[in-house]
C-alpha cells in the first residue's frame, strides 16, 4: 500500500515541498518531546576541575571516531552505488536501502544503550573485528545477490509489484542490516568509552561528536570522488575493511591479550588478508540486471532452436563512477548457417542502453534523430540528451545539422561510445561540428541561455529509473520551449513496454500543457513524442535532407514514407487520448511518473501490444 498512498495521496497532494515541510514538523515534535522528557541538569562541576591534556589514548579514540564515520558514510555512498546495480535504480530501491541502513543504525544504537551499566562494555577492538569480517561476508553475498532473483515468483504472486518490493527489501536487508548494525555500535561506544568518564574529561565527548562528523564529511567526499571513479566499488570495499582491520588492531595493542585472543587474531588477520588478496567478483553475474526484471534478462536471451547459434556473453568493457553507475559492454557472437556476425550491447547498471545489431535497437537509435528532422524548419544547431552508442549522433549529422550538442551525464557511457561503437557512430565525438557536455541534459540547457537549438532530441534510459522526472516534468517542456527556435522541434523516446497506458498519456498530456503540437509516433520498437509550436508538418525538402545522406534517390523515397507512416497518435487527437484515460501532469513538485512506472517493472504481461492497440485508436 505505501507506494499507492505516495502516488496517490502524499506526492500529488503536499509534492516535494510539502513533504520536506511534513518532515520538518516532525522534527520539531521530536524536538518537543526531548525538551519535556529531558532529565535535570547535572551539578555544575567544581572551578577548581581543570581540563586535563589530550592523551594518546584520546587520541586514538579520537582518530577511531573520524573513521568510523568516514567509514559509515563511504559505505554508503557505495551501497547506493551497488544497489542500483543488484536491486534497481527506481525510487523505492533506494528508499529500501535507506530504510537498511537507519534499521541498522537503530539497532546499533538500541543495543549499546540497553546494555549500559547492566555489563561490561564491548571493547571497540572486537567491534572493528568483527566490523571487519561482516563487511568481507558482505563483499562475498554481493556477489552472489543477483542469485536471489535468479527464479521467477510463485505463480499467486506472478506480476505483482508488491510482491516484487518486498522481496527487493529482503534482499536488501540480508545485504545491509548486519553490517549497518554492527557500525552503529561501534560511535556510541566510542561515547561510552571509560577515558570520558574520568574527572575533568567530560568535554571530550564534544570532540569526539565533532570528530565523527568530520568523518562523515570526509568518508562521503572521498567515496564519491575519490574512491567509486578511481578504484571501482570492490576495490573500495576492500579498502574499507582493510581500515576496519588497522583500527582493531590498533585498538587490540592497548588491551589486555591472552593466547586464545592472539590465536583468533592471527586467524582473522589470515582470512581478512587472503579475502582481500585473492577473491573476485563475477562482474557478469552481477550486472546482468536480474533485479531490474525480477529475473529476467531480455539482453541475454537463449538462442532460438532454428539452427542459430549464440556463443557465451563475454564483457569487453567495465567502467564505474559515481554519475554514471556501472557501464558495461557486452559481446556475443550469433552464427546462422554459413554467416556470423558480432553483437555489441550497451548497459547501465544491468539496463539496456544500445547494440549494434541490425535486427536489434539501430533502427530506433536512427529514428531519435530522424522523424523529428521531418519537421524542424532549419538544421542548424541540435541538442542531443544522452549519447548511448552514438548512432543518434551519427544520424543528425548525416542529415545534416551543422552543429551537434551532446549531453551525457556517464562518462562511462562516453568512453564506451569511443572505443566499443566506432563502427557505427563513425568517430562521431571527434567530429569539429559536435561540442560534449559531460552534465546532465537539463543543466545544459539552463546554463547556456543564449544557445537557440533547432532539435532538441532526448533518448535517456527508461522512465521508471530515479530521476528520470528531471526530463519529463512540466518545468522541463517549458525550459526546452525557451530554447527552441522559431520552427524548432522536441523529441523525447516514450517507453511503451513494461508501462501503462495512463503514463504514456501522462507524457504526452505533460508536454502537451506547454507545446500547442504534441504527437507520437512509433519506428523501430520505439515511442517517440514530438512537440513544438508550430503545427507538425512536413519540411518540404525532407527528400533532399535524407539524400543527403548518401541513399539511393529509391531508397530515400523508401525511407521518407516509413517515418511518415510510423505515427500512432496524432496531433489533433492527443487531447481526447488525455481526456479520456484522465492523464495526470507530471511536475517537479509532485513527481508522479517517477513512482507511477516502477510497478510495470515485475510485470510478464505484453504492455507494448496492450498500448498499441490502445494508442491505435487516437491515429
Amino acid at each position: 500500500m505505501f507506494p499507492r498512498i505516495i502516488e496517490k495521496m502524499l506526492l500529488p497532494v503536499a509534492g516535494l515541498r510539502g513533504a520536506l515541510w511534513l518532515c520538518f514538523g516532525i522534527g520539531v515534535c521530536v524536538f518537543v518531546a526531548a525538551m519535556l522528557l529531558r532529565q535535570p541538569a547535572a551539578a555544575a562541576l567544581d572551578p577548581r576541575d581543570r581540563r586535563k591534556p589530550l592523551g594518546r589514548e584520546i587520541h586514538v579514540l579520537l582518530a577511531a571516531s573520524f573513521a568510523s564515520g568516514a567509514v559509515f558514510f563511504a559505505l554508503e555512498v557505495i551501497w547506493t552505488h551497488l544497489i542500483a546495480v543488484v536491486i534497481g535504480c527506481s525510487v523505492y530501491a533506494f528508499a529500501w536501502m535507506l530504510a537498511a541502513v537507519l534499521l541498522g543504525l537503530m539497532l546499533g544504537g538500541f543495543l549499546v544503550n540497553r546494555s549500559a551499566g547492566k555489563r561490561p562494555a564491548v571493547s571497540p577492538a572486537l567491534l572493528f573485528q568483527c566490523s571487519a569480517l561482516l563487511l568481507l561476508f558482505q563483499l562475498a553475498l554481493w556477489n552472489w545477490a543477483p542469485a536471489f532473483f535468479g527464479r521467477p515468483p510463485p505463480s499467486r504472486f506472478q506480476n505483482s509489484f508488491y510482491y516484487a518490493e518486498v522481496f527487493k527489501l529482503y534482499v536488501t536487508f540480508v545485504l545491509l542490516v548486519p553490517a549497518s548494525t554492527i557500525l552503529g555500535l561501534i560511535y556510541p561506544t566510542l561515547l561510552a568509552s571509560p577515558q570520558l568518564k574520568r574527572e575533568g574529561n567530560s568535554y571530550l565527548a564534544g570532540y569526539i561528536s565533532a570528530a565523527n562528523s568530520l568523518g562523515c564529511l570526509a568518508g562521503a567526499w572521498l567515496a564519491i570522488f575519490i574512491l567509486l571513479p578511481r578504484l571501482g566499488s570492490e576495490f573500495s570495499l576492500k579498502c574499507v575493511i582493510a581500515v576496519l582491520a588497522a583500527f582493531w588492531l590498533a585498538f587490540l595493542a592497548r588491551e589486555p591479550r591472552s593466547r586464545a585472543r592472539l590465536a583468533s587474531a592471527a586467524v582473522t588477520v589470515l582470512l581478512i588478508a587472503g579475502g582481500l588478496a585473492f577473491y573476485r567478483w563475477d562482474w557478469t553475474r552481477l550486472t546482468a540486471g536480474l533485479g531490474n526484471y525480477f529475473g529476467a534478462a531480455p539482453v541475454l536471451a537463449k538462442a532460438p532452436d532454428d539452427g542459430v547459434q549464440m556463443s557465451p556473453v563475454a564483457m569487453i568493457f567495465r567502467h564505474e563512477d559515481s554519475q554514471g553507475g556501472v557501464t558495461t559492454v557486452l559481446q556475443r557472437t550469433i552464427t546462422a548457417r554459413q554467416s556470423s556476425r558480432t553483437i555489441r550491447t550497451m548497459m547501465t547498471n544491468g539496463k539496456f542502453q544500445g547494440d549494434d545489431n541490425p535486427d536489434g535497437q539501430v533502427s530506433a537509435q536512427f529514428g531519435f534523430a530522424a522523424i523529428p528532422s521531418l519537421f524542424t524548419r532549419q538544421l542548424g544547431r541540435a541538442l542531443l540528451i544522452g549519447l548511448g552508442t552514438g548512432h543518434s549522433a551519427t544520424t543528425l549529422r548525416r542529415v545534416g545539422y551543422r552543429e551537434i550538442d551532446i549531453a551525457e551525464f556517464s562518462t562511462g557511457i562516453v568512453q564506451a561510445a569511443r572505443q566499443c561503437f566506432v563502427s557505427l557512430n563513425q568517430g562521431i565525438l571527434s567530429d569539429p561540428r559536435v561540442m560534449l557536455h559531460i552534465e546532465d541534459g537539463r543543466n545544459v540547457l539552463l546554463t547556456d541561455r543564449r544557445r537557440q537549438y533547432d532539435l532538441i532530441t532526448i533518448e535517456i534510459t527508461s522512465v521508471w529509473f530515479a530521476g528520470s522526472t528531471n526530463l519529463y516534468s512540466q518545468e522541463f517542456y517549458e525550459l526546452a520551449r525557451q530554447r527552441l527556435k522559431p520552427g524548432g522541434v522536441l523529441q523525447q523516446w516514450v517507453q511503451l513496454h513494461h508501462i501503462g497506458a495512463r503514463e504514456i498519456a501522462c507524457d504526452l498530456a505533460t508536454a502537451r500543457s506547454v507545446f500547442p503540437y504534441v504527437g507520437l509516433w512509433f519506428y523501430g520498437g520505439q515511442g517517440m513524442m514530438i512537440a513544438s509550436e508550430q503545427p507538425l508538418e512536413l519540411n518540404p525538402h525532407t527528400t533532399e535532407r535524407f539524400l543527403a545522406t548518401g541513399l539511393s534517390p529509391e531508397d530515400t523515397r523508401r525511407l521518407v514514407a516509413s517515418l511518415r507512416g510510423a505515427r500512432l497518435v496524432r496531433p489533433d487527437r492527443v487531447d481526447a487520448l488525455i481526456r479520456e484515460i484522465h492523464a495526470p501532469i507530471n511536475t517537479d513538485h509532485n513527481r508522479w511518473i517517477e513512482y507511477a512506472t516502477p510497478r510495470y517493472q515485475s510485470s510478464s504481461f505484453d504492455w507494448m501490444t496492450d498500448n498499441l492497440k490502445v494508442l491505435a485508436k487516437y491515429r
